[in-house]
């Protein structure tokens, strides 16, 4: 399962947080290339895109981004 985060929300949340890319990357565990697609609406696999949304403090959510089914 794959997510798609909405591009200015997540860069909304991690300005509010300030953080760059890298801070964000670091606080959600997940590697610079997975904070950077989070931010710029490419697919991340579910658990790493959970952990980008938990870092900005909200869960995955309609409003952050749309769940994909991929085979």
């Amino acid at each position: 399962m794959y997510v798609v985060m909405n591009r200015e929300r997540v860069r909304e949340l991690r300005k509010e947080k300030g953080l760059s890319e890298r801070d964000l990357a670091a606080v959600a565990g997940v590697s610079m290339k997975t904070a950077r697609s989070a931010e710029r609406e490419v697919s991340v696999t579910f658990r790493p895109g959970r952990a980008v949304a938990e870092a900005l403090g909200v869960g995955p959510s309609p409003s952050l981004g749309r769940v994909l089914a991929r085979a």
